[in-house]
Parts: structure tokens; C-alpha cells; sequence
């Protein structure tokens, strides 16, 4: 999750008593007027003393400034040796224990948190080991693993986790690593001729059978996608029934939404919003209000027809200031931001 509001939202929706932070997030955290900063300084009346470890040194002036809103700082480095100082008996993590709770953009509402538990990422790391098994010995040094997801998503996440672990061993270490590897594999061939059944039960899970009839007919599952046929029999991907777009990074879009939002402001008459899943940022053509650009441009000495003004450079970087305050008064996310602009004299109609 991107944008100024992600350690606020997070830290107060997830309830957070200590915070891990990467250093781009110190500034933010440590702002006297951040929120999730005064929830925390709260905290300390109810519970204890709320710590905050930063993955690399901190400033002095960092430092200082947490100290002052009474949260305790340290580096990863003083962290771990804190612990060496107090050793405690570890508890084994169970099944269903809480691993991470990871956010994710919403449409137009706050983030959503989705819970995963140690047997989820286990799961995960299972799958993984099946694909290794599968492919290990069709896979050469020079092969690429492509994928959409952002690498904040768990899948992704541990793709990266797993490459930059082999890639920080030496050489002898790597070997012995994919001698391992291979032993293992080897013994658990040896155990696949016994069969293993399990059963799992419990109590029933929450249910919206309404929603999920709407989305299956036919006993074919509608994710709401629209496509058209190629020449070649290929089914092109072209809109979505929900009007989302999902950027680069995975993050999804209600352009809509953002049409509305930004639609307010005076300069704008009428706004289109427009991303893809092959760019990181959203783009814009704006039909300027008339009236307010001929105020802008009088005021700025520019004397020209109104048809003439969406020639100038300086009513487009007007426009873009313009949106940028839409931004901060409604506190969109990075990823909401409208990076660039087309400017169009005529009005939209139903055939655009």
C-alpha cells in the first residue's frame, strides 16, 4: 500500500503497539501531526512504553523527535543486541497463529487487511517446493520469473525472499544448498509410495451465497472482465464491468471515483482518468472550465482565445497545481495522483 496515509491507517487499524520501519517511513512517523504517531504516544497510558526500530541508524534529530513524543527508538542493529541482553525462552509458533496481516488498496474506500497465518505461508512454501520439483531439473542459471504481482503481495514476496537468500551465499554455501536441495527431493520420492489421507473439519465459514450466486452461472465463475475475440482466437482483455484498473504495481483503481473527486475542481469542466496495468501512474485529458481559464489567463497576462490558451504550457502546469490541491485536500493516495495531463477544447459527448 502506497500514499502519505499508509503508516497512519495501518498502525491504527492493526493496532500496533511496536512498529518495524523502513527509513523513508521515519519522517512521516515521527511528524508531531501524524496520527498513528499520537495513537501511539496514547498507548503508553494503558500499556507500556511503545518502541519503534528502524532498519537502518538513526539521526540524531530522528531520535530526538521520538523521544519527545515518548517512543522509544532503535536501530535493527541496537534491537537485536537488546535481545541478546535479555534472552527469553522462544514459543514455538502454532498453525493458526497470526504471521502478518498484509494491506492492500481498497476501490475507493481504506486499505483491506487480509490475515495470514503461519499455515497460509507454509502453504505457500509448499507450493514452492512442488514447482522446484517439477521444474528443477529443466531450469538453467539464465531463466526469469515474471510476474504481475507487486512485490508487496505474499506470493511475489517470497519469490524475493528466496533469491536474495541463495544470492547473499558464497559459492561453497550455494553448493551445499542445492546439494541439499536435491538429497531432500531424493527422500521424498522414497516416501511417495505411502499413502496419506487427512481430514480437516470445523465450524462453518462465513457466507455471502447471494454474491457468490450472482458470480457463478452456468457453473462458469464471471469475474467481470470484458474481452474480445482476435483474429487468431485469443481473448483479448479490454475493460471491466466495475470500471478498475490495476496499475503496475498491483494496485487497483476506481476511475470513477477519482472522475468525481477531481471533477470539482473549478478549472476542470469535465475530466477522464486513464491507467494500465503496464504503467506505475495515472494520466488525464481535461476539458478546462471556460470561464476560469480566461480569468487565469487575464490575470496572467496572457491575451489569446480560448481555443488558443490550450497551447500554453503554463495553463497545463496550472491545471496539474490545481489537481495536486484536490489531492492533499482529500489525502489520495500516491498511486491516486494524476502525473500528467492532455488538455481538450471541446466538452465530452456520449461518443467519446
Amino acid at each position: 500500500m502506497q500514499g502519505p496515509g499508509a503508516a497512519n491507517f495501518i498502525i491504527d487499524h492493526a493496532e500496533v503497539d511496536f512498529v518495524f520501519i523502513e527509513d523513508k517511513k521515519v519522517k512521516e512517523l515521527l511528524n508531531p501531526e501524524c496520527k498513528s504517531s499520537k495513537r501511539l504516544k496514547d498507548k503508553l497510558k494503558l500499556i507500556r512504553v511503545t518502541t519503534m526500530v528502524c532498519f537502518i541508524s538513526l539521526t540524531k534529530e530522528e531520535t530526538a523527535k521520538a523521544t519527545a513524543i515518548r517512543i522509544k527508538p532503535y536501530s535493527w542493529h541496537d534491537f537485536l543486541h537488546l535481545g541478546k541482553e535479555y534472552p527469553k525462552s522462544t514459543f514455538p509458533p502454532q498453525a493458526h497463529d497470526i504471521c502478518a496481516i498484509m494491506y492492500t488498496s481498497g476501490t475507493s474506500g481504506d486499505p483491506k487487511g487480509v490475515v495470514l497465518t503461519n499455515e497460509n505461508v507454509m502453504a505457500l512454501v509448499r507450493g514452492m517446493d512442488l514447482f522446484m520439483e517439477q521444474f528443477e531439473d529443466k531450469m538453467i542459471v539464465d531463466d526469469v520469473y515474471l510476474s504481475f504481482l507487486p512485490l508487496a503481495h505474499i506470493l511475489d514476496c517470497t519469490i524475493k525472499w528466496i533469491k536474495k537468500a541463495v544470492e547473499e551465499l558464497n559459492p561453497v554455501r550455494r553448493i551445499v544448498f542445492g546439494m541439499l536441495y536435491n538429497y531432500n527431493n531424493k527422500q521424498r520420492r522414497l516416501r511417495e509410495e505411502k499413502v496419506q489421507t487427512q481430514i480437516y473439519t470445523g465450524s462453518a465459514t462465513p457466507l455471502c451465497l447471494q454474491l457468490t450466486k450472482e458470480a457463478i452461472k452456468d457453473g462458469w465463475f464471471h469475474t467481470g472482465d470484458i474481452g474480445e475475440m482476435l483474429p487468431n482466437g485469443v481473448i483479448k482483455i479490454i475493460d471491466m464491468n466495475k470500471n478498475l484498473v490495476k496499475l503496475s504495481q498491483g494496485e487497483y483503481i476506481a476511475l470513477e471515483h477519482l472522475e468525481n473527486v477531481y471533477g470539482v475542481t473549478p478549472i476542470v469542466e469535465d475530466i477522464w482518468v486513464y491507467g494500465n496495468s503496464f504503467k506505475s501512474m495515472l494520466v488525464a485529458v481535461v476539458v478546462p472550465n471556460e470561464e476560469v481559464a480566461n480569468k487565469w489567463a487575464y490575470s496572467n497576462g496572457h491575451i489569446a482565445s480560448f481555443s488558443k490558451l490550450y497551447f500554453l504550457g503554463q495553463l497545463k502546469k496550472y491545471v496539474l497545481f490545481e489537481l495536486k490541491l484536490i489531492v492533499e485536500r482529500n489525502k489520495l493516495r500516491g498511486f491516486e495522483h494524476i502525473k500528467g495531463v492532455i488538455l481538450e477544447p471541446h466538452e465530452f459527448d456520449m461518443k467519446d
